[in-house]
């Protein structure tokens, strides 16, 4: 399907202008849309399983989230603490991950390493 008759048809239907517009953004970022089909080779996520995902990363109670999500404050900040510390750890992994592939790399050192450049 053409995204210019996607456009005609949702002029037609009395759509706004910007839902015209994401909706062919959509359509040429996201090939199950395009394709009116998703990909099987995995299985599809919901928001629900991405949010629970992120809230275990961040050391977020699992069981209380859905009564703090009812109220900004009290979600708000444990949520910024759990992203910071989430980061920060992170951060700190791929430190240490490059401190030992960097170590790893000067015990082995290549053969064209060691050669001298003039031969």
């Amino acid at each position: 399907m053409k995204v210019s008759g996607l456009h005609d048809r949702q002029a037609d239907r009395g759509y706004p202008n910007w839902v015209r517009c994401r909706t062919s953004v959509e359509r040429i970022l996201y090939g199950e849309l395009q394709s009116g089909a998703r990909s099987h080779s995995c299985q599809k996520q919901i928001f629900k399983d991405i949010l629970k995902a992120l809230m275990k990363d961040f050391n977020f109670d699992l069981t209380l989230w859905e009564a703090l999500a009812i109220i900004p404050p009290a979600w708000c900040g444990p949520v910024i603490k759990g992203a910071k510390t989430y980061e920060q750890q992170r951060l700190q992994a791929v430190k240490i991950k490059r401190a030992a592939q960097k170590a790893l790399a000067n015990c082995n050192p290549t053969p064209q390493a060691t050669a001298a450049p003039w031969t």
